[in-house]
């Protein structure tokens, strides 16, 4: 899953897929495409509507239940959205053609949710998928004989997605507590682990910008310090430390130890930061 990104997003993770079209090999046919997705197949649109619960992330009341300013951030909130939204339905594909209701008709139906809506269109149907798109009703269409893109289509829409709702979120909090989201060398050294870990989930820790990493079958912990940070942790870091930390050669684990003092490990650097990633056993 390509996570990679000009700037870092709070969190993001693969968004659930449903498919509907009333042609069943057809269905299994885009499965196969998608085979690294979690995906639902449906040969009846009504089939579906019954089955859908939609992803419709309420941005405002999430953080007026969840923030007042950065410095008491909920981080355990942030978790479990990531949980709670990452059980719905994130993208819905659907064929134009299909008895008792178009393609259309069906993807409008969620025009007031942050669905991501794609229409697979035939040559006889590109002006009603053109109209759908410029009404807002669709987000993309694609025709049906180019769906070997299909899987780049959703990972484009879905890192469109999420960089949405990191920038609301950060329009209402101290951006300044989290400009390392913007840092060139910040970004350099996150874009690097998750493609070396192969990253297709992630959310944000802490105000230091510690992360949650998951892959197919591992999950990480990336922790990253800066020097303004390492000075404040070496204030409660062993004397014989403290040099160490404030130099960026040793950093806290995030894992305390058995007496719940900082556990100190060997870090990388890159630029101004030093860092580490440890598995989560």
């Amino acid at each position: 899953m390509n996570v990679l990104s000009e700037s870092i997003n709070l969190f993001y993770f693969p968004l659930n897929v449903m498919i509907v079209d009333d042609d069943i090999d057809y269905l299994s046919l885009l499965q196969q495409q998608l085979k690294n997705v979690t995906v639902s197949i449906y040969n009846s649109p009504l089939e579906a509507m019954k089955n859908i619960e939609p992803i419709n992330i309420n941005i405002r009341y999430f953080l007026e239940n969840n923030f007042s300013r950065i410095n008491d951030l909920s981080y355990k909130s942030i978790e479990n959205f990531v949980k709670n939204y990452g059980n719905k339905q994130g993208v819905l594909i659907s064929d134009y053609n299909m008895p008792n209701i178009n393609g259309v008709d069906l993807l409008s139906k969620y025009s007031d949710t942050d669905l991501i809506k794609i229409l697979l269109t035939n040559v006889y149907t590109i002006n009603e998928a053109v109209n759908a798109l410029n009404k807002k009703l669709i987000n993309y269409y694609l025709p049906k004989e180019k769906t070997n893109i299909l899987l780049n289509v959703i990972r484009e829409h879905q890192k469109i997605l999420f960089q949405n709702i990191t920038k609301d979120i950060l329009s209402f909090l101290d951006v300044d507590s989290l400009k390392f989201l913007f840092d060139k060398r910040y970004i350099y050294i996150f874009n690097n682990i998750c493609q070396k870990h192969n990253i297709r989930k992630y959310y944000i820790l802490n105000s230091y910008g510690s992360y949650y990493l998951e892959n197919e079958t591992d999950k990480f912990i990336f922790s990253i310090y800066n020097p303004t940070d390492l000075l404040e942790v070496a204030k409660e870091v062993p004397e014989n430390k403290k040099y160490n930390v404030e130099q960026g050669d040793l950093i806290p684990s995030y894992f305390l130890n058995e007496a719940t003092e900082y556990k100190l490990i060997k870090a990388q650097k890159y630029g101004n930061y030093s860092y580490c990633i440890e598995k989560i056993i």
